[in-house]
């Protein structure tokens, strides 16, 4: 649809952050306090403020930071939507999806009533406000294909982990099986992984307690092929 010139624009941001909570993938979602959907879940999202916003990605953290207290570990843009899916006008959506290991939920503002972590596999049984089941579903797309080929999932477990920890998130995110030997060897290639000496996780015995770390940043690692 197109937009007419005495009809009002309006610039939001909203964002679809993940985590891995109980061996499941969930995504945060806030219940509206206010109309329009009052009552309804939704992404946490906000107004773009040109005043303390230089642009849609410190929209995104300012707006999260507010709506969760959550310290995010890694943002990315998805992409831009436009149309007429909010009652009070036009609107363009500028979206972005978040990783984060920390789940400890400190809302700060009116807007929002409650804030909670669904898992996704659940997310069919909620309404939600707007379009944000599609951008939900487009954010879920994007992870999973970046996981076949980068390591950001990393960004889902503290910066000391396990393979066996890796293993998990990443047969979480996919959605199917990964082979914690496919897993090591691909940490492997990349000559990033070093053992973080005298460290073993917490309840855990043997070779595969043991806690690693990276050399480099986890988004300047990337792999020539996709994992199967």
């Amino acid at each position: 649809m197109s937009l007419k010139m005495n009809q009002s624009l309006s610039v939001t941001v909203d964002n679809v952050l993940f985590t891995i909570r109980d061996d499941s993938l969930h995504v945060l979602l806030v219940k509206r306090a206010k109309e329009p959907f009052a009552g309804q879940w939704a992404l946490p999202g906000g107004i773009l403020d040109t005043d303390k916003d230089a642009d849609g990605e410190r929209a995104a953290s300012r707006i999260l930071e507010e709506k969760t207290g959550l310290r995010i570990n890694y943002l990315e843009q998805l992409r831009t939507y436009a149309g007429d899916f909010d009652p009070r006008g036009y609107t363009v959506s500028i979206a972005h999806f978040a990783l984060t290991s920390d789940f400890a939920l400190s809302p700060k503002v009116a807007s929002v009533e409650e804030a909670q972590w669904v898992p996704v596999k659940l997310l069919s049984d909620l309404k939600l406000a707007f379009i944000h089941r599609d951008i939900i579903e487009d954010a879920l797309n994007r992870l999973r294909e970046k996981a076949k080929y980068s390591l950001i999932p990393l960004y889902c477990l503290p910066k000391q982990f396990t393979i066996v920890g890796f293993t998990k998130v990443m047969s979480v995110i996919l959605g199917k099986t990964i082979q914690r030997k496919t897993v090591q060897r691909r940490l492997e290639q990349v000559e990033a992984i070093v053992p973080v000496k005298g460290e073993v996780a917490t309840g855990t015995r043997g070779p595969q307690s043991q806690l690693y770390t990276l050399t480099k940043p986890i988004n300047e690692i990337n792999f020539e092929r996709n994992l199967n």
